[in-house]
């Protein structure tokens, strides 16, 4: 019974979804996908730049906008070109077996879901400012290493005291965006992560103790609700990278004059 449930997912699941739909997935994305997106992009970028170089403040970071907002943008369509289907596998899969199994199993999936959520709104809150100060100064130091590194013959220097304290300054912001960060998601998130997970694992234990189901069993309904809850974490994650790369595709949209 244990063999027939781990090998029969694994040819009907596995096998096509996790193998080979992602092989040619990727495969399309490194043959075609990634470098016509960057190519036309980048072009689109360095055209509309030079027919309106005036609704750009600040030359000397326009290098650095380009090259970060053009893999930022990348990393969004990425996300929603990969994620769907395991989406969809987790709402089919997981969603509709463990409540019709089991309401009590997806009453524990549907609390961590709500307890991820409300930690994902006050971890917003919190850092989005913080995140876009760190990215502005971000910008400004590799502005600045443009032009000392890049600069021609008659241009004025940058002082390097005005660039090493643009460096302080980054530090500074960093640590007050990333220790917030690594609270809320390591610690909050990852703390009550592990206590829904736990609990989905007794309670099923128990099942198994009592008698009410086979060992079997214990295997596919804790992957079940695993899988379960797939389609809100890939959701948060992508707010949440949406809120990491705000600022990057803000300064990529002007310069493409999106």
């Amino acid at each position: 019974e244990i063999v027939a449930i781990i090998i029969y997912p694994f040819l009907m699941i596995t096998l096509p979804h996790g193998i080979v739909l992602p092989f040619f997935r990727d495969w399309y994305t490194m043959w075609y996908l990634r470098p016509q997106f960057m190519r036309d992009v980048s072009l689109r970028s360095v055209a509309k730049d030079k027919e309106d170089e005036s609704r750009w403040i600040g030359k000397a970071d326009r290098g650095p906008s380009l090259q970060e907002g053009r893999d930022a943008a990348y990393q969004v369509i990425e996300f929603s070109v990969r994620e769907p289907f395991h989406i969809i596998k987790g709402f089919i899969i997981g969603t509709g077996l463990c409540f019709f199994i089991s309401p009590l199993l997806m009453g524990l999936v549907v609390l961590g879901i709500c307890l991820d959520i409300f930690i994902m709104i006050k971890m917003r809150a919190r850092l989005v400012l913080p995140i876009s100060e760190m990215q502005d100064l971000e910008y400004s130091v590799k502005g600045y290493e443009n032009e000392i590194l890049d600069r021609k013959e008659g241009d004025t220097p940058v002082s390097y005291d005005v660039y090493s304290k643009e460096w302080d300054a980054y530090i500074v912001s960093i640590r007050k965006a990333e220790l917030p960060r690594m609270i809320y998601q390591t610690v909050w998130r990852g703390g009550a992560s592990q206590l829904i997970r736990i609990s989905i694992l007794l309670l099923v234990g128990w099942w198994v103790h009592t008698g009410q189901i086979s060992i079997g069993h214990y295997f596919y309904l804790t992957t079940l609700a695993m899988i379960a809850n797939d389609p809100f974490e890939i959701f948060l994650n992508f707010m949440w990278k949406l809120v990491t790369l705000r600022e990057q595709l803000r300064r990529f949209g002007i310069l493409c004059g999106i």
